[in-house]
């Protein structure tokens, strides 16, 4: 990966990037297309269909071996697992289980266990297009999980939420264990 990015620019700069490559023919590598920004993996040319549980799945692995590893790793996992055309392969079956979580208002929301990795994740495919600045979301969630630069120099909003990576059509974040959806609250 080359610099990182910040802030909502840097999300719109890593898709204009993305975009050229496209557009000067180098279609057989734009798929891989990575960049970090706010010090996380963004693969603005990967989709996932939320109907296609192994598409979720697979951002899942891909954003956790590029976060994890290094970039080299995770242009060879999207290789081996069939990534091109700007959209997730789901021609190989995948370990893991997804489970659709309720109660969000925009997006859709997916539990992935990995087993192999003993991990679990949440998957947040963005809906309302255009209701909703995605860049501003993403790069304001970024700083609210980071230790360095968050709300007040530096509070975590919770000690085990963070911003993963993200890709074309959403992102990647923890699961946080025992955590109760926002419509209990009155609940307690």
């Amino acid at each position: 990966m080359t610099s990182s990015l910040s802030g909502p620019q840097g999300y719109v700069q890593a898709r204009n990037e993305a975009m050229a490559m496209v557009m000067d023919g180098n279609s057989s590598s734009s798929s891989l297309f990575v960049r970090t920004v706010e010090n996380r993996p963004y693969f603005p040319l990967l989709k996932v269909d939320p109907s296609n549980e192994a598409t979720v799945i697979e951002i899942a692995k891909v954003i956790l071996e590029s976060l994890y590893h290094n970039n080299a790793a995770a242009s060879a996992e999207i290789k081996r697992n069939g990534i091109a055309n700007d959209t997730i392969s789901d021609n190989k079956e995948e370990e893991g289980k997804v489970t659709v979580i309720t109660g969000g208002l925009t997006n859709a929301l997916f539990k992935v266990d990995l087993p192999s990795s003993n991990t679990s994740v949440l998957v947040r495919i963005f809906g309302a297009e255009g209701m909703i600045d995605r860049d501003e979301d993403t790069a304001t969630f970024a700083r609210l999980c980071d230790p360095k630069g968050g709300v007040g120099g530096g509070s975590v909003v919770h000690n085990q939420l963070d911003l993963l990576g993200r890709f074309g059509n959403g992102r990647v974040e923890t699961w946080i264990p025992n955590m109760r959806q926002a419509h209990h609250v009155d609940d307690l």
